[in-house]
């Protein structure tokens, strides 16, 4: 029997596979033999490992090994692979990694082909020929994130609490951990709104190493978020508030009496940033606004805004928003038919508009 069949009859006794092709010649080896690794690992390793490669080989092969898990080949021994447990991989990964409470470890493993005793052009040279390359890998250690410490925090667009409701600027949601986190996911859910996704109202965000991780929520209805964080059994909520533009009170096409004035409630969730009254038609006596809980004096807005909206001190946590304002609008008794219009913005960029006319005489 030829020495390369016997020796693939033993390896394939061995349970390692092989097929029967000849092997390279066994008294020289006068060419180089290298060693691939061909499978990439860019996501945070927490299922079964597969790793696989290749061996162009100017010498004959016994076999692969990957750390200590012998690889299986095919095509005589052109190609390898192996499939490692992942839990034996996080035991083994777990003993070699420093204990500083990091849920994950980069794991530069050695890949060697071993070549056969002798396979070489010195017929006194018995000792086995090692080819070697890397298979690098980022291993989740637990199959549970490990969180000792956990915060969430919501930053609405400048300047204030609040973001608008239609989608046009986001919430950012930030959540950072204690380094045992990293490798991990906190999942979140909303009770309003959207994060990026298909399933839009929950999201598992990758903790990042160092244990933070962010996302952004946006929405087209008003009221308020309660977000909550959850991972390793720490939970946290925030609140974010998504307000629409400003209402008037009353509302669009309302009817003015000649020579008597006429007071527009404008609400708001959020602040305005600025109002004015423009006329379309008929002469206008006074507009005015001022705040509508308090007696300071009123500010002009005839034709020209106003924008010193002083908003209440705010801390996120216990929102409240600029004061509600009074819009008092005043037509000459000789004016005739006249139409006035009622423009407020709020600091988003919000706006709403009502039309005001003077009722028809008698």
């Amino acid at each position: 029997m030829s020495r390369p069949l016997l020796l693939c009859l033993l390896v394939s006794a061995a349970a390692t596979g092989c097929d029967l092709v000849p092997a390279p010649d066994w008294d020289l080896c006068d060419g180089d033999t290298v060693l691939r690794v061909t499978s990439t690992h860019d996501e945070i390793v927490s299922e079964d490992l597969t790793g696989r490669g290749t061996v162009t080989a100017a010498c004959a092969v016994r076999h692969v090994d990957v750390e200590s898990w012998r690889a299986a080949t095919t095509d005589g021994f052109k190609t390898w692979s192996v499939m490692i447990p992942i839990e034996d991989l996080q035991a083994a990964a777990r003993a070699l990694a420093d204990d500083d409470g990091a849920n994950t470890y980069l794991w530069a493993m050695e890949v060697k082909a071993i070549g056969a005793a002798g396979s070489t052009d010195d017929p006194d040279d018995d000792d086995d020929l090692s080819w070697t390359a890397t298979l690098e890998v980022e291993i989740q250690l637990h199959d549970e994130v490990h969180v000792s410490d956990m915060e969430l925090e919501l930053t609405h667009p400048e300047p204030l609490c609040t973001a608008p409701a239609d989608g046009s600027a986001p919430v950012l949601v930030e959540v950072t951990a204690s380094a045992d986190s990293g490798g991990g996911t906190v999942s979140l859910s909303t009770t309003r709104g959207d994060f990026p996704g298909d399933d839009e109202r929950t999201l598992d965000l990758p903790l990042e190493d160092g244990g933070g991780g962010s996302t952004l929520l946006t929405s087209t209805t008003t009221g308020a978020a309660l977000v909550i964080a959850t991972a390793g059994g720490e939970e946290r909520h925030a609140l974010a508030r998504f307000v629409g533009p400003p209402t008037f009170l009353p509302g669009d096409n309302a009817t003015l009496r000649p020579d008597e004035a006429f007071d527009i409630l404008v609400r708001t969730d959020g602040t305005l940033s600025s109002c004015i009254v423009v006329r379309q038609s008929g002469t206008i006596d006074s507009a005015t606004i001022r705040p509508a809980d308090d007696d300071s004096p009123p500010h002009d807005i005839d034709g020209t805004p106003y924008t010193g909206f002083v908003p209440d001190p705010q801390d996120c946590r216990e929102f409240t928003s600029t004061k509600d304002q009074v819009v008092t609008i005043k037509f000459h008794p000789n004016s005739g038919p006249g139409t006035a219009r009622l423009i407020c913005t709020d600091v988003h960029g919000q706006d709403v508009t009502g039309t005001y006319s003077l009722a028809p005489p008698g």
